[in-house]
């Protein structure tokens, strides 16, 4: 999902938002994608999505990783 809409479909918020100044994620492969935040709700990854739309949706916690590479 790249575009979650402003709440999980169970209407909670996220748990836990990892912003990151790069994502790689292991799908697709190569994607390499600046300035991301991966969302994740009872440790499970919900999505991934660009931090500027993510900073817009209701988040229990947030964790800055700037400069820094996320391997979800």
């Amino acid at each position: 999902m790249d575009y979650p809409p402003s709440l999980p479909p169970d209407g909670q918020p996220f748990d836990l938002a990892r912003d990151a100044t790069w994502v790689l994620p292991v799908r697709p492969s190569g994607a390499l994608r600046a300035e991301h935040s991966v969302l994740l709700r009872a440790d499970r990854i919900a999505a991934v999505v660009p931090t500027a739309h993510s900073l817009s949706l209701p988040v229990h916690r947030r964790v800055a990783l700037t400069g820094r590479v996320l391997l979800p």
